[in-house]
């Protein structure tokens, strides 16, 4: 629930604008209330599909109506509402870039804040599995980690956990790069249409260690099972936000005075850090990003040395355990 809005000028076309979510009005709970907004939500997004390039909300709402008897969103099972609910996870994209129908328009159209609704309505019904109830209460995080027992067990898996970190973030960067620089050269012309298949693979040996697991030829394009490259989605904002979250961990840790590894620093319960998030995030997306990130880390240029700092006791180790080893390709 937002408030309304005047005007026929389509949103895009300038700022948009966002009015705050009614979170204390009881009527914001109101579930059939939910789902008729929902509904003429969905319908305006099935008539226009602009964000379907966007996160998996907007293919699993066209596939609910391809899919209805009726081919039209009063096809689509109240229930299955939940389903592209579930696949938001705010990033805010269809709002400020996409969507040609938010505030000034006056159908007044906010997806993400939407989501975020339903989302506060699942919440309250108690319909959340235990995971995620935990994951969002850091006050209870906070304290568990806080009690010795959990401590000393935390540090004696550290090595694992680093390990299994090191195998999510630091395995990904390779593959998060090939996927746009072998995109680059296809809309570049360096990659001809007779070889988008032996590029994919080349970049993918050069990059990652990776062979095809058997002969595959330009009558294949193994490229597009990764839905980002047929859906023309850009994927170095996820390269990039690898190497910006340790980046932000490293400034944060260092504001809120965490000692030792980077890899076992918590800015738990430190105002000053945020404090400095705060006011990071608080410049939204108008600003330039150089802009942001000085704000939080000082500097005005990313830097991956962070994830060197990150994992430099896992690389020690790692060292040690392949000494004498020839490791790469």
């Amino acid at each position: 629930m937002s408030a309304p809005t005047e005007g026929k000028r389509e949103g895009s076309l300038q700022a948009p604008t966002r009015h705050p979510l009614d979170w204390k009005n009881p009527e914001f709970y109101n579930e059939e209330s939910l789902f008729k907004e929902l509904e003429r939500v969905y319908d305006i997004c099935h008539g226009c599909r602009r964000c379907v390039s966007l996160c998996q909300s907007f293919p699993t709402l066209f596939d609910l109506v391809d899919e209805s008897p009726t081919l039209e969103v009063d096809g689509i099972k109240k229930e299955d509402y939940w389903k592209v609910v579930d696949h938001c996870y705010l990033c805010d994209l269809c709002f400020m870039t996409k969507c040609p129908y938010v505030p000034p328009h006056e159908w007044n159209l906010d997806f993400p804040h939407l989501m975020l609704r339903a989302k506060a309505v699942k919440y309250q019904k108690g319909d959340i599995k235990l995971r995620d109830r935990l994951l969002t209460s850091t006050d209870t995080v906070g304290k568990l980690a806080g009690i010795p027992i959990v401590v000393q067990t935390v540090n004696a898996s550290n090595k694992t956990k680093v390990l299994r970190t090191a195998l999510d973030k630091v395995a990904f960067l390779p593959f998060g790069l090939i996927i746009d620089k072998w995109r680059w050269g296809v809309f570049s012309g360096e990659i001809s249409p007779d070889e988008y298949n032996r590029a994919w693979w080349e970049l993918k040996l050069r990059y990652q260690g990776v062979a095809p697991p058997s002969p595959r030829g330009e009558k294949l394009f193994d490229p597009g099972a990764k839905y980002h490259v047929p859906g023309n989605t850009p994927y170095m904002r996820y390269f990039l936000a690898d190497i910006l979250q340790f980046q932000f961990h490293r400034a944060l840790a260092g504001i809120a005075g965490a000692e030792g590894p980077l890899h076992r620093a918590s800015i738990y319960e430190s105002q000053a850090a945020g404090a400095k998030l705060d006011a990071m995030m608080r410049m939204g997306l108008r600003q330039p990003w150089p802009d942001a990130l000085e704000a939080l880390t000082g500097e005005r240029e990313m830097d991956a040395t962070a994830i060197l700092d990150y994992f430099a006791p896992l690389a020690r180790w790692l060292d040690e355990r392949n000494a004498g080893r020839t490791c790469g390709w």
